[in-house]
């Protein structure tokens, strides 16, 4: 009897030690700042309900959620917005399971606040503050530090001075090597910028060249930049530095990082209107220096045949925001000349831009092509210029007898519409190409007949059971034959239609047809005695018309269509 009571006192205690509860609370990201919400990763080794976390000072609970697992312990995700810097005290808080309730312990943690990086240092240059509408300034930026930039993840850069509708921005090429190129994300966008390493320092510099298109003056914000600094630096990408690098890296739970950030502000911009005063419209779009050249191949040619003119725009602040020429420009060519306005290329580089159009000369022995003008805006001079290109001689001589050149199009300065896809070089027979485009729609749109089955089916469907019924049912394919004729012959003879509608109905003899013959076939359909009184009506009219003396007024009765409609309606075999 001892020996029984001994074992059942260890399975008690057994059991005891595996019903005791545990729970455990911890942060799941290592690094914690101030406003950025966290996760604590509750634990329960029984099934428990959500529980509640009392308020506290310095933090906000933004939401608890369950973490679906088939195996205990059970989880929960708590998350925490902290809302000042320092230690922060999580207190204890009761978990309720169903074999009792636990408390956790105070839990402290420790939350960072952003730092400025005392170690960098950021700055913006203006190449200049003082402009005139479609002036270019140069805009750069340099990024400069003491540690190295491989410490930095999750790069957030923004300039709002590019966010200004109404400047255009465009991006620098820095035209250095690949090893000294890297990408870097500026108001979420990549750009290059090139890298610069010494013993003491590195840097990083880009550019962008900003052209303002309205007067007025701008008051940008500052720039302003932060990153997560990490305590050790990752292993470099396996891809190009200027594609993939730790800039754009997000730092892990486990990784142990400061956040820093930097500023740095921008001069005020003054933009003035382009003076009305000596504007023409040969006006470019052109603000500074320029100077024009123009050539043409072939040099000889005979009367229609194309030639390429090509117009370079040369000592530009910046090539590519010239967009095309004025018409002005290309009319100066003269009307011995046929060009097309739309250029046939178009190439820039940071200080030129050209453009090369196609011209014919319409008569033989013209001896050069004109000099085309343009004008600019000199803001040193503040008075606007004019530039030329020099006359370039060329040799059209009579194509054969031909000695006039005679443009397919009555308006010469139209531009013909480019084709697209190879589908246009194909040159076959009417026949052949409609063809093609119909195998090419159902090619395009096959998605679309895998439809139509089920559609058909639906539509046809009506149908198919009305004559499946006309097969075993005599009586219902007398009554659809006797309305079916009836709508056909009722507007050309309305009471040979109405007679032979009931002969058809009810099995009778067309020529016998009277209301004495019809009226038992309604009895025995338990036909309204009202419906069987029009009818009634209808027959009396009938006989009025045809026997009663002349003049005598026609009895009121409803028509054969009504009628009908109405027997169809009350008969069961509709």
């Amino acid at each position: 009897m001892k020996v029984i009571s001994y074992w059942l006192l260890v399975i008690g205690l057994a059991c005891s030690a595996q019903a005791e509860l545990s729970v455990s609370l911890k942060p799941e990201a290592a690094s914690l700042f101030i406003y950025e919400p966290f996760t604590l990763l509750l634990e329960v080794n029984g099934e428990a309900e959500p529980p509640q976390i009392p308020a506290g000072g310095g933090f906000t609970v933004a939401g608890i959620t369950p973490v679906p697992s088939e195996k205990p312990p059970q989880r929960f995700r708590i998350e925490i917005i902290p809302e000042q810097a320092g230690m922060l005290t999580i207190p204890p808080f009761k978990v309720q399971t169903k074999d009792g309730s636990v408390e956790t312990a105070p839990l402290r943690i420790a939350v960072s606040a952003p730092r400025r990086a005392d170690e960098m240092e950021l700055s913006i240059a203006l190449s200049s503050t003082n402009l005139y509408v479609d002036q270019p300034v140069k805009m750069t930026v340099t990024w400069t530090s003491k540690i190295s930039f491989t410490r930095c993840n999750e790069l957030l850069l923004e300039l709002p001075v590019m966010r200004n509708p109404d400047w255009e921005v465009y991006p620098l090429d820095p035209g250095v090597p690949e090893k000294e190129r890297i990408g870097l994300p500026v108001n979420g966008e990549r750009i290059i910028a090139r890298k610069i390493t010494t013993a003491s320092e590195e840097q990083l510099t880009f550019s962008y060249m900003l052209i303002p298109r309205r007067e007025g003056l701008v008051r940008p914000a500052a720039a302003s930049l932060n990153c997560a600094l990490m305590e050790t630096r990752r292993a470099s990408s396996q891809y190009p530095s200027y594609f993939d690098n730790h800039f754009f890296n997000v730092p892990e739970k486990s990784d142990r990082f400061e956040r820093i950030y930097l500023s740095a502000p921008l001069s005020e911009i003054t933009v003035q209107a382009l003076p009305e005063t000596g504007r023409t419209a040969r006006y470019s779009g052109i603000v500074g220096r320029c100077t024009a050249s123009a050539s043409v191949q072939p040099k000889e040619c005979v009367v229609g045949q194309p030639m390429l003119l090509t117009v370079a725009l040369n000592d530009l602040a910046f090539g590519a925001q010239i967009k095309d020429l004025p018409d002005v420009v290309l009319e100066g060519i003269g009307s011995e000349f046929q060009i097309n306005p739309r250029p046939l290329r178009e190439t820039s580089t940071d200080t030129s831009r050209t453009f090369t159009y196609i011209l014919r000369p319409l008569r033989s022995g013209i001896p050069a092509v004109p000099a085309l003008a343009l004008q600019f805006f000199d803001p040193e001079q503040k008075t606007y210029q004019t530039v030329r290109t020099a006359p370039l001689s060329i040799r059209v001589d009579p194509d054969g007898k031909q000695t006039i050149y005679q443009p397919h199009t009555s308006d010469p300065q139209k531009a013909k519409a480019l084709l697209t896809g190879i589908r246009d070089n194909r040159k076959e027979s009417r026949l052949t190409m409609n063809t093609y485009r119909t195998v090419e729609f159902i090619a395009r749109n096959a998605w679309a007949f895998w439809l139509l089955p089920p559609l058909l089916w639906l539509a046809l469907r009506p149908w198919l059971r009305r004559l499946d019924r006309c097969r075993t049912d005599a009586a219902y394919a007398r009554a659809a034959r006797a309305a079916r004729r009836f709508r056909r012959a009722v507007k050309l003879d309305e009471e040979s239609a109405w007679k032979n509608y009931l002969a058809d109905r009810f099995n009778l003899n067309a020529e016998s047809v009277t209301f004495e013959t019809v009226a038992p076939e309604l009895e025995k359909q338990n036909v309204s005695p009202e419906l069987i009184h029009d009818i009634r009506d209808r027959f009396a009219r009938q006989d009025t018309e045809h026997y009663a003396p002349q003049g005598t007024p026609p009895r009121k009765a409803s028509t054969a269509c009504e009628l009908v409609r109405k027997i169809e309606k009350a008969l069961p075999n509709n």
